[in-house]
């Protein structure tokens, strides 16, 4: 077995210390730190100011956010009376008889009727024939039948009334050719926007005589074609 003198000894602890200086630095601040309390994570006053800034960012979000609910709810709305009434034409169609849609504007709803043994023309709505019933505000909280006065229409005329079809009760007749038998827009808002006279959310639904449907969001009064 080989001795080392002491002289030899810290020659070699020289070459190769026990423990790298940056090691000894990092544990002598680790323990320094841990008794003096530093090892917490963060301080009281940094966390109340997180949690004050989290409050401003929220309450900014937040109208926007439901603005954004209400915007898409009334579009949605508009959306689906378009695809029921074109399921409806459809229906027409590959069925070889009438369907129409009738319009309750004071109930905010609409009813899709199916004319299987074609005698619409002699009796007219028949309670039996009821396909379904769709209750708008129900299924789309706070939207309605509905428009701000002095509003043009799809047309560019005013709006004078929320379902334009000049039958009565309100009503559009869809064909087996896959027409309609008159043309009519139907308008909605949210209730929150008629009372306030807002127009910038509304949306319409409009059928030509070809039996055409479509879909149209309110643009606003300064463009030169405020629907689209």
């Amino acid at each position: 077995m080989k001795y080392y003198s002491q002289s030899n000894i810290k020659r070699i602890e020289k070459i190769i210390p026990h423990k790298p200086p940056l090691v000894k630095e990092v544990s002598t601040n680790f323990q320094a730190n841990f008794f003096r309390g530093e090892n917490s994570g963060f301080t009281l006053l940094e966390v109340m100011i997180v949690i004050v800034i989290m409050g401003v960012m929220a309450a900014i979000a937040t109208p926007n956010f439901f603005s954004l609910l209400d915007t898409i709810r009334v579009g949605g709305a508009a959306k689906n009376l378009a695809s029921e009434m074109m399921l409806a034409k459809f229906r027409a169609i590959s069925e070889n008889h009438k369907y129409i849609v009738t319009f309750d504007v004071t109930g905010n709803s609409f009813s899709i009727y199916s004319d299987s043994d074609n005698d619409y023309d002699t009796v007219g709505l028949e309670s039996n024939e009821i396909v379904k019933t769709v209750n708008i505000v129900a299924d789309y909280p706070n939207v309605v039948y509905g428009y701000v006065t002095g509003t043009k229409g799809t047309s560019g005329n005013v709006i004078t009334e929320s379902v334009t079809f000049t039958s009565n009760p309100k009503r559009v007749v869809f064909k087996p050719d896959g027409t309609a038998n008159i043309p009519g827009s139907i308008y909605l808002i949210l209730s929150k926007d008629l009372a306030a006279s807002k127009s910038g959310r509304m949306r319409a639904v409009t059928v030509i005589q070809t039996g055409r449907i479509k879909f149209w969001r309110y643009k606003g009064a300064p463009s030169s074609k405020p629907w689209e």
